[in-house]
């Protein structure tokens, strides 16, 4: 291998030409081959340790336990969903709002997405709760619409336009 020398770098520094005339010095000088041995080198890797160590068990991978927890977060938001609902539209920012069919809805599920983003789908109660109050919330959507098509009319504090 070509190595520069302290003459070298010194004249010219460590470049290119440096470099060139380091190789030309070199001259006639045959690399040596290196021999390959016949016998092949295995490394061993080391074993890893198993852990006796007891696990927890999560009660929420029982299915008996996710069953229960979804059917008490659609019993609890049922039971608190009028509660907020009313709270909400005597609020002064419900007051602002625009009366529409879909307002309500709206706004629930408006709550239902800061409610998730502040964390709610980390308790499991809370977070069944939340699954129930969106699938409620899209339903009444739908059926405010099939109601409107059925009927024709619409709400007459829209003017018959449901959005």
């Amino acid at each position: 291998m070509v190595k520069l020398t302290k003459a070298l770098i010194k004249k010219y520094g460590v470049s290119k030409k440096a470099w060139a005339i380091a190789r030309k010095q070199q001259g006639g000088r045959k690399r040596t081959a290196v021999k390959k041995t016949k016998t092949r080198k295995v490394k061993t890797m080391a074993r890893r340790r198993r852990s006796y160590a007891r696990k927890a068990k999560s009660y929420l991978a029982n299915p008996r336990v996710k069953g229960v927890l979804s059917i008490a977060g659609m019993v609890g938001y049922g039971y608190i969903r009028e509660e907020i609902s009313d709270k909400i539209a005597q609020s002064n920012i419900g007051k602002n709002l625009p009366v529409t069919q879909f307002t309500d809805e709206a706004v629930m599920l408006g709550v239902n997405k800061i409610a998730r983003m502040l964390g709610g789908n980390k308790v499991p109660i809370l977070s069944g709760m939340l699954r129930a109050g969106k699938s409620v919330e899209w339903a009444r959507v739908g059926q405010t619409i099939k109601d409107m098509r059925v009927i024709g009319t619409g709400d007459t504090a829209t003017g018959g336009n449901a959005f």
